[in-house]
């Protein structure tokens, strides 16, 4: 069996959920000796990262990038649906995709895993045309994977889509988290005090595009609660270009430190106080659970995908209410029997999701569609 992945959205933005699953999702797969061959195409502009990327996998992987102009390539598809996928690719069976765009790939099933379902649940935020997208590439896709059963029941809903046509395989978090050692802890620590210039306690932000849209929220009800200044808010990652926001940042510098982009968040969440996780809609969430297995407690959006993920298990607010986040402010620094609470059930609730789970999962539903 052979299956094809449209590795482009994957490559386009590192902080993109499809990234961070899809890259998980292929390095967890080479570890399972029933893996198919799995053919990742790709724009020829990411070679170098793919190279990269390619030598952490097995054999059982092939690069199949595109040299020609994807933009012309692409435009060919959507008018003409030709030149037929297997031109870049060679044969292959299943088609599994990440991104609301079906290349001509004849008979051949079609996979489409769905991590966000936003330009609906904020149609504010989206356009009709972004919306119509989806709602097409839902519509024609052979079976679709959904990362929880809250999502499942969403697409039921909205689209109209029966049961048996989706399948909920749950992400897991990273599987390296019991080996963060303390030298790596406190070299986070450490890497903090530089930028804060002190040492202190602090609460980590993991700024993923949907946490982004809320930052000035969760930034306003950290400064109402008045903490004392050894307590910082660290904001990991990249920051949305907003003029306001960064000026709210630059005004409380002394309280609020970005870090940028990281490598690995991991280690910064383990040495805080808590991981701040607060999206209008986010059916993902990694970072949330990475911090369960890391017995970090966690304030949440108060949302049923968030409450489905962590069992409750967490600190809610609603992420539009300044006043409830400051309130899951004051009860992560003044309720520390809730705080080990939730830091021992979390950690064991952490235990049943496991990437070899959705490896296995993923597969079966491989063979289904043959």
């Amino acid at each position: 069996m052979k299956v094809v992945f449209d590795f482009n959205p994957i490559l386009q933005n590192r902080n993109y959920n499809n990234n961070a699953v899809g890259t998980k999702l292929l390095y967890n797969m080479a570890k399972n000796e029933k893996c198919p061959e799995i053919k990742l195409f790709y724009n020829q502009k990411y070679n170098e990262v793919m190279s990269a990327l390619r030598s952490k996998l097995s054999t059982r992987f092939r690069l199949c990038p595109d040299h020609g102009n994807s933009a012309m390539r692409r435009f060919s598809w959507q008018f003409f649906n030709t030149p037929d996928l297997t031109t870049y690719t060679g044969r292959f069976d299943i088609f599994h995709s990440f991104d609301t765009f079906r290349p001509p790939i004849g008979r051949r099933p079609f996979l489409f895993s769905v991590f966000d379902l936003s330009s609906f649940m904020l149609p504010r935020l989206y356009t009709n045309s972004e919306r119509e997208k989806l709602r097409y590439t839902i519509n024609v896709a052979d079976h679709i994977i959904t990362v929880s059963d809250t999502m499942s029941l969403q697409i039921m809903e909205l689209f109209d889509v029966p049961e048996d046509k989706i399948t909920r395989v749950y992400l897991a978090p990273d599987s390296n988290l019991q080996n963060i050692s303390t030298d790596k802890v406190d070299a986070a620590r450490e890497a903090v005090a530089q930028l804060t210039k002190c040492y202190c306690d602090y609460f980590c932000v993991v700024v993923t595009p949907q946490v982004g849209k809320n930052l000035k929220n969760i930034i306003n009800a950290f400064l109402s609660v008045k903490f004392p200044p050894s307590v910082r808010l660290v904001l990991v990652g990249q920051l949305p270009h907003d003029r306001d926001l960064m000026k709210i940042i630059v005004e409380n510098s002394e309280q609020i430190v970005a870090t940028g982009e990281v490598e690995d968040y991991n280690a910064i969440i383990a040495a805080s106080r808590g991981l701040i996780y607060l999206p209008y809609y986010d059916a993902v969430a990694l970072p949330v659970l990475n911090s369960l297995r890391l017995s970090v407690p966690v304030l949440a959006s108060d949302i049923p995908t968030l409450h489905e993920i962590t069992n409750d298990l967490a600190f809610f607010a609603r992420p539009d209410d300044a006043e409830e986040i400051a309130n899951g402010f004051r009860s992560l620094a003044t309720d520390p029997n809730q705080v080990k609470e939730f830091k021992e059930k979390g950690f064991w609730h952490s235990l049943e999701f496991h990437w070899k789970y959705s490896i296995q999962e993923t597969i079966d539903i491989y063979h289904e569609l043959m």
